[in-house]
């Protein structure tokens, strides 16, 4: 994505409901995307060469990823409390809101069934994406359990009990913010799922609200093609 932020842009309704504790389940996101980036392959270097020779040459270089998108911005959010036809009784703007934004590639989720994925639905999305045995394969990238704990909706998600990793800083590796987590809505979809971090600096040096890895599937034939994810969010 750009240099433009993405601004999700949430009326997250509070269920007014007879039992107490009953936490509002993530709601469908608004997207406002801004310009979408690559990165561009580096420019050959040359050397000499002469019949006869044989030389001593080390390599190195970098490719662009087959495997992965990444989107990052800004979240802006209301609290809400309204009835079934969207009147609304009051609201609370969210200035630094705290929560998750979550990514998947099915249009429905039964929030209250979702855990942390497990072994055979990561093995299982790896598969579904022809990531096999790269070094950017789900196992390789989700190779820490290391997270805070958060709820989604009602569902308690423990403290390093999902697979994890952590998006860059500054263009490097850290483990301390824009936790990136895996969960499973329980019928084997892979639900990727960022926790925020309002106002901390991103991979760019500016500031960002979310970093968020998504799979996609693009080698080979699938090379060039895109996929439609869906977004949702839930502030606290």
């Amino acid at each position: 994505m750009g240099r433009g932020v993405i601004a999700l842009v949430i009326a997250l309704g509070l269920v007014l409901a007879l039992a107490v504790g009953v936490r509002a389940e993530p709601s469908g996101a608004t997207l406002t995307p801004g310009a979408s980036e690559r990165g561009s392959p580096a420019s050959p270097e040359s050397l000499q060469v002469q019949a006869g020779n044989v030389t001593e040459l080390n390599i190195s270089g970098t490719s662009i990823t087959q495997s992965w998108a990444g989107f990052y911005g800004d979240v802006t959010g209301t609290i809400v409390l309204e009835d079934a036809n969207g009147n609304k009784f009051y609201d609370w703007t969210a200035a630094n809101p705290q929560g998750e934004v979550y990514a998947a590639r099915v249009s429905s989720i039964t929030w209250s069934n979702v855990r942390c994925a497990n072994s055979t639905e990561i093995a299982n999305e790896n598969t579904a994406l022809n990531m096999g045995s790269s070094a950017d394969n789900i196992t390789n990238t989700f190779n820490s359990n290391t997270h805070p704990q958060f709820y989604v909706g009602s569902v308690n998600i423990a403290a390093n009990s999902c697979s994890a990793t952590n998006a860059y800083v500054n263009g490097a590796a850290q483990s301390s913010d824009f936790y990136n987590v895996l969960l499973s809505d329980g019928t084997g979809n892979i639900i990727y799922t960022a926790i925020l971090d309002p106002d901390t600096t991103g991979f760019d040096g500016d500031t960002h609200d979310f970093e968020l890895l998504v799979g996609e599937d693009g080698h080979g034939a699938a090379a060039g093609t895109t996929t439609t994810y869906y977004f949702w969010v839930e502030i606290e």
